[in-house]
């Protein structure tokens, strides 16, 4: 049996589980950190690849200060939030935009001033205006999280304020849109208050989309802005129907279109890790698919664009409440909102105060089946995750961790032959705290 070994050096690692969420097609139904360490150790089952002369541990753990700000998260604020919006009776793009009390105008301005009370002094915010096709004028807002690192990528988390009835283009009738999607926006409101009371090494963007409920024109504009300004988008997160009811299952379903081998995949298994690792108890289901059989959500104007992203939704919808004047904020279940909100703060937490992502890693072939392996250090990594992750397995499998003296002594034996692998690297500081992972380097022994 082969290795995953520091040539000439003893390798300082811990094997730790890797993101065990279910994965199934959009058409299926639902569904320790080890102290001893062997000399070999099998990575999984199916891989046969192991870590040779392990010793002393280094892994993702909870960070105290990531497990505040996750137990402040407040269902009273998310109420209060949801009530607010669905207030306005109608968010329909054609709604009223003068109104001072009613339509998506008023929803607008009501948005733009809570995000200004909640994050005094820490973050930026604007109203991106566009044009939908048809010449309607529409916003999206835009909340930029004040950093201290100079990385240039950046997180957006993501979720539309608009709303709308059978007939898409009906700015009248009553569309409150509790659960699509005032849930995703309070999921914002919380996020965006919660971290500014942590440091920021790292962007943070908040948006509010509009019109996602004519084809994600508002998504659609925010990309091209986004390209405009020269941003690079490390990974998205779009938030939408994420309220819950009394009596459905306790997990949310996220879907990530090709998880064996996109970028978004990636993105899928990063957010499912820190799930696993911050409340275990509510768990993803990952599901294979841009987003539902012949439905969309703004995360598909990422993912054309070249953007990692992926959609967080409720495990069971209800269609007698989609898009119908009943779906109004006494259905939604707030504590199960105030999970949604927790996977957010675990992963925008994470991936802004850990050390800056790594490149992919450069992977050469020495001789045969031995390849060498190595990466751009990171100065504030203490260690790496390192993912050998078989393509048919669509999670992460259990980690192997180097220290960050050790980066370019690296040497991989013992893929099992015809086995397609994907190789990344995600960095970890001294806090646990798990940085965003590299892109995938594929490799077939």
């Amino acid at each position: 049996m082969g290795g995953f070994s520091v040539r000439y050096l003893v390798l300082v690692l811990l094997l730790l589980g890797g993101c065990n969420a279910p994965v199934r097609s959009s058409g299926e139904s639902p569904t320790t950190e080890s102290d001893a360490i062997a000399e070999e150790i099998a990575v999984t089952a199916e891989a046969a690849v192991t870590i040779e002369r392990a010793t002393v541990a280094i892994a993702p753990s909870r960070d105290a200060t990531i497990d505040t700000l996750l137990n402040n998260v407040s269902t009273q604020q998310l109420l209060a939030s949801v009530q607010q919006l669905t207030s306005f009776e109608t968010r329909n793009s054609y709604s009223a935009t003068d109104d001072p009390a009613r339509g998506i105008g008023a929803a607008r301005e009501w948005i733009s001033a809570e995000f200004q009370r909640l994050t005094p002094n820490c973050a930026t915010i604007s109203e991106q205006p566009y044009q939908m096709k048809d010449g309607t004028p529409q916003h999206n807002i835009v909340v930029e999280l004040s950093a201290t690192g100079d990385y240039a990528g950046r997180l957006v988390i993501g979720a539309h304020y608009d709303t709308r009835v059978q007939n898409v283009q009906d700015g009248k009738s009553p569309a409150p849109g509790a659960n699509d999607n005032a849930s995703g926006v309070a999921v914002l409101l919380e996020t965006a208050r919660l971290l500014c009371a942590t440091e920021r090494s790292h962007r943070v963007v908040l948006v509010a989309f509009s019109a996602e409920e004519q084809d994600a024109q508002g998504s659609q504009a925010f990309v091209k802005w986004a390209a405009e300004q020269g941003w690079q988008i490390d990974m998205m997160l779009n938030n939408d129907s994420v309220g819950g009811r009394d009596g459905i299952p306790q997990q949310l379903r996220l879907f990530a279109p090709e998880i064996a081998s996109s970028s978004s995949g990636q993105v899928a298994r990063y957010v499912a890790t820190l799930n696993a690792l911050y409340q275990p108890d509510f768990p993803l289901d990952l599901v294979d698919s841009l987003d539902r059989n012949g439905r969309y959500g703004d995360q598909r104007s990422f993912v054309e664009a070249g953007i990692p992203a992926v959609r967080l939704l409720e495990s069971e919808e209800s269609a007698a409440l989609l898009n119908s004047p009943t779906d109004t904020f006494d259905k939604i279940d707030y504590n199960y909102l105030a999970q949604a909100v927790r996977l957010n703060l675990a992963v925008a937490a994470n991936w802004t105060g850990a050390p800056m992502p790594t490149t992919a890693p450069t992977i050469m072939a020495i001789e045969d089946g031995i390849y060498e392996v190595a990466w751009d250090a990171i100065p504030t990594a203490i260690g790496y995750a390192v993912s050998l992750r078989p393509q048919a397995q669509l999670t992460y499998p259990e980690f192997q961790y180097v220290p960050s003296e050790l980066v370019n002594n690296v040497t991989l034996t013992g893929l099992q032959a015809g086995v397609r692998y994907g190789i990344s690297v995600a960095p970890l500081d001294g806090q646990g705290r798990l940085g965003g992972f590299s892109a995938e380097v594929f490799v077939v022994e």
